[in-house]
């Protein structure tokens, strides 16, 4: 006779590696949701190595909304968010972190979020050995001067971020760098020369700039051509 099946949490019985990995994918509210699942999971996502703090404002239904109440959403969107973000970072205790990503400017209006905050959330990165990090802004924050000491780094995107520290980065290890400017966003030409100047290992460089730069020549060994086998132009 044969016994009863046993109902077993395969889920939590994976290796702590590859549920880390699952997570990946998913947005950080998500991430912090799976508490859920069992007792295994109630602190298992303070471990994660991957933050993807990205949220779409989502409303019911189709309600035609007025300009004050469309303006107190967007508020208290942005206020959640804020606290979101401070109280995961506060109980996070992996060990490193391998990708970080903020993004405050399809959701959100970025002039709400304060720009301490998003320095704060990028220093914490920093500090924790990052090696992919994405901040999408709309022209209203400044990325921090630590960044320029974050030796970790192998893949950089910002988007709408203003850039300016002085000196030479120290990315050594860096592959990959997006930089996209938007209206109101500010980054030299001479910045972009020495970010390409202390990026030795950089193979791959995006740039979508708004202003026109006299001085800004792109010279690199290390910059590999496009898949169509055009060589690598701004």
């Amino acid at each position: 006779m044969e016994e009863p099946s046993v109902h077993r949490d395969r889920l939590s019985g994976l290796p702590l590696s590859l549920i880390h990995h699952i997570l990946s994918f998913l947005q950080m509210w998500d991430v912090v949701s799976t508490t859920l699942l069992s007792k295994r999971w109630v602190d298992l996502w303070t471990t994660v190595p991957c933050l993807n703090f990205c949220e779409t404002m989502q409303r019911d239904g189709d309600e035609d909304y007025g300009t004050d109440d469309e303006d107190n959403t967007t508020r208290t969107e942005t206020s959640r968010m804020q606290n979101f973000v401070n109280r995961a970072l506060i109980l996070w205790n992996g060990v490193r972190i391998l990708k970080f990503k903020i993004d405050i400017k399809s959701s959100y209006d970025s002039s709400l979020v304060c720009v301490s905050d998003v320095n704060a959330w990028t220093r914490f990165a920093v500090r924790n050995k990052v090696e992919e990090l994405e901040i999408i802004t709309t022209g209203e924050c400044w990325a921090p001067h630590c960044l320029k000491s974050c030796s970790s780094l192998r893949k950089l995107s910002l988007v709408g971020c203003n850039l300016q520290f002085h000196g030479t980065p120290l990315w050594n290890r860096l592959k990959s760098l997006t930089i996209r400017q938007l209206f109101g966003s500010r980054i030299s030409g001479d910045m972009i020369n020495r970010i390409l100047l202390g990026s030795p290992e950089l193979e791959e460089f995006e740039v979508k700039l708004y202003d026109k730069y006299e001085n800004l020549s792109i010279r690199s060994r290390s910059l590999k051509k496009k898949e169509d086998g055009e060589p690598f132009t701004i």
